[in-house]
């Protein structure tokens, strides 16, 4: 350890503490794991303390990145209360995204959509009129007229682009 080969005491001594201070810490976060899994393996409530008696539905989350994550679904009166990713026997897929796992904010949240609703600006001949705003109103309406303005939009679509 000298000038020569680029390496001072104080550095040594520096990554010395760090690893000793790594291997105390380490060994005592390892000793809690291991201690879970005592107290899972023994019958410990768990999650299903959490949840309650619930039914677990095996489902995959579809509707994001079509990574079709395995999840878990745990219902209780009719209600989602938690989702969790579902550890199958094949390690690969045993995570879940912060997408997959928020459904339950996206199906209960207030303010979602819960009916058809449309620009109170917008028309089939003039869909983009100029100086129309980001803070444009909307209108409720029918199921029947959200399709109808759906099909005339894809047929005008497919008559002006093709198939």
């Amino acid at each position: 350890m000298t000038d020569d080969d680029g390496v001072e005491r104080r550095t040594v001594l520096k990554a010395g503490g760090a690893a000793a201070a790594l291997g105390i810490g380490g060994g005592g976060f390892m000793e809690s794991l291991t201690q879970r899994d005592d107290v899972a393996s023994k019958g410990t409530p768990g999650v299903e303390s959490f949840v309650g008696q619930d039914e677990v539905v095996q489902t995959i989350c579809a509707p994001n990145c079509r990574g079709k994550c395995p999840l878990d679904v745990y219902k209780r009166d009719g209600r989602i209360k938690k989702i969790q990713p579902h550890v199958p026997a094949d390690e690969r897929y045993k995570r879940g995204c912060v997408l997959g796992l928020s459904h339950t904010q996206r199906i209960y949240d207030p303010t979602r959509l819960k009916y058809p609703m449309k620009r109170t600006d917008w028309s089939l001949d003039e869909p983009n009129p100029d100086g129309r705003g980001f803070d444009a109103e909307f209108e409720r309406i029918s199921w029947d007229d959200a399709l109808s303005l759906l099909a005339s939009k894809m047929k005008t679509t497919k008559e002006q682009h093709g198939a």
